[in-house]
């Protein structure tokens, strides 16, 4: 089970490490008592819409299951590892570690990783969308390799599928986080235990904010099908219509198109 974190955290915390520039690391202003207030009320309508998507009784007596919970602890890892870092290639590298280990438990061939099919909604060049993209491409040019890969190679190996030139400092910074990351996260415990210890690198109110918006969405995503279009939108129409601040706002929307980019990208039935 160790392994299975380290890799996966790995994997996610590299990728978004690389990608996407820092702007989270600007130092934020305490959040007004509005701001607050608007926080709340965010938290209220998410949960009203999840509320909606829990495990309903039909009239043959079938209730609607969770996904299987380490596949969305997976986009929990990716999401986190996002918003701490601010940059995608952290939550990349993460995901795809975990992943990795976890299909190899189930003995799961790397041609399985992912679905055959693109289901559900991504917003097009979005964070969600890049992630997926960049995934791909890393097992496309990697296969097999990807899985006993090293920390330091990863980050290495992410940095070039985007594209993206890094220097030793950089380097070493995102290596450190996936390790404090790896450190924090455990794929046995539930979502909202993970993140509230990924709350605890957080250095800022808005990222411990983003963090836990971020997890009650992954919660709804539980019970919500792929193909279900509905969720997601209605999700992101609720964050755009908040009065959270601006810079708030901009990391919850990325933090919820890399965890519903994540759930929709791996291929859970080949490791139920």
């Amino acid at each position: 089970m160790k392994k299975v974190v380290f890799y996966f955290v790995s994997l996610l915390l590299v990728f978004a490490s690389v990608s996407c520039s820092s702007e989270t690391e600007s130092v934020v202003a305490e959040e007004s008592e509005s701001n607050q207030e608007a926080v709340s009320l965010l938290k209220e309508d998410i949960a009203a819409i999840n509320n909606a998507y829990l495990p309903q009784q039909s009239s043959k007596g079938v209730r609607r299951m969770p996904k299987w919970l380490r596949w969305i602890i997976s986009a929990a890892a990716d999401a986190g590892g996002t918003l701490l870092s601010g940059d995608l290639s952290t939550g990349i590298s993460a995901s795809t570690l975990i992943w990795n280990v976890t299909k190899e438990e189930k003995s799961v061939a790397t041609d399985k990783n992912f679905k055959t099919e693109n289901i559900g909604y991504i917003e097009p060049n979005s964070l969600g969308d890049m992630h997926n993209r960049i995934t791909r491409e890393l097992y496309e040019k990697y296969g097999d390799k990807v899985d006993t890969m090293s920390i330091q190679t990863i980050v290495e190996r992410v940095a070039e599928v985007s594209h993206k030139s890094i220097s030793s400092t950089e380097k070493e910074k995102m290596i450190r986080m996936l390790t404090v990351v790896k450190d924090n996260f455990d794929t046995n415990s539930s979502i909202s235990e993970n993140i509230n210890r990924l709350k605890t690198l957080a250095d800022t109110q808005d990222k411990k904010d983003a963090l836990e918006i971020s997890g009650m969405v992954l919660d709804g995503l539980q019970y919500v099908e792929d193909a279900d279009t509905t969720y997601i939108k209605r999700i992101d129409r609720t964050i755009t219509d908040s009065n959270i601040n601006p810079n708030l706002k901009r990391m919850v929307k990325d933090g919820v198109s890399v965890a519903n980019a994540s759930a929709l990208l791996w291929n859970g039935d080949a490791v139920r």
